[in-house]
């Protein structure tokens, strides 16, 4: 989910709603915001798995390919 520091809290609530609605489901948030505040980002964002930071493109791809291997929470260069 794409997010910026004015549109975050209503980020963070859309992925609280989500996670309420598919327990399952990962969430991620990329923008600004979690490139300059990714650890920030991930304690007050509580129902999100993981934020990305730079070419979030291709972590973003790398997240889906590890998901899909089962390497789940497994730090990823992206």
């Amino acid at each position: 989910m794409h997010t910026s520091t004015p549109s975050f809290p209503t980020d963070a609530r859309f992925a609280e709603l989500l996670r309420e609605d598919n327990p399952n489901v990962k969430i991620g948030l990329v923008g600004a915001k979690t490139m300059v505040d990714p650890e920030g980002s991930l304690k007050a964002a509580t129902a999100v798995d993981f934020v990305c930071r730079e070419e979030f493109d291709y972590t973003c791809k790398e997240v889906a390919e590890g998901c899909a291997e089962g390497r789940q929470g497994t730090l990823l260069p992206g």
